[in-house]
């Protein structure tokens, strides 16, 4: 799934992926995916009309336990639940 994407500033272009209670986001700070591989995704989404997790699993950038807990850290967060970095 590599393309010419790779040679673009990734989250510059994407404001809803900056946000630090984005999945993109939170599988970023815990390094599984590169910003690369997020604009990659984020942009493959609206060809395969598909959610941003199920994606990057497709994509086999994450495994779908990785998926489920960053879900779970994205829910937390969002209810201002999470309060550890």
């Amino acid at each position: 799934m590599t393309s010419a994407l790779c040679t673009r500033s990734p989250l510059a272009q994407n404001p809803q992926a900056l946000s630090c209670h984005s999945l993109g986001q939170i599988l970023i700070r815990k390094k599984l995916i590169s910003e690369y591989q997020l604009l990659e995704a984020v942009e493959l989404q609206h060809s395969y009309r598909l959610k941003l997790g199920e994606l990057l699993v497709r994509c086999g950038y994450i495994a779908p336990t990785q998926l489920e807990e960053a879900l779970r850290e994205q829910q937390w967060r969002r209810q201002g639940l999470w309060v550890i970095g």
